[in-house]
């Protein structure tokens, strides 16, 4: 099994939120800053999407830090 299907997906979105939120911090330019933001909004979304699938399919969650 690869590393990568052994970390839950809504973890890996939540990562990727944070790391677009970080990104997002050194922009100048306000609109991009704005788009970067809103794509960490879409991946904080597409975790809780994932979480819900995955209670669904019976799998447990992690607990969030």
């Amino acid at each position: 099994m690869s590393e990568r299907a052994s970390i839950p997906a809504s973890q890996r979105y939540r990562a990727r939120a944070e790391e677009c939120r970080i990104q997002a911090e050194s922009f100048r330019d306000p609109k991009a800053r704005t788009q970067m933001l809103q794509l960490a909004a879409d991946y904080d979304r597409k975790a809780v999407q994932a979480e819900a699938f995955a209670i669904a399919d019976g799998d447990s969650l992690p607990r969030h830090a």
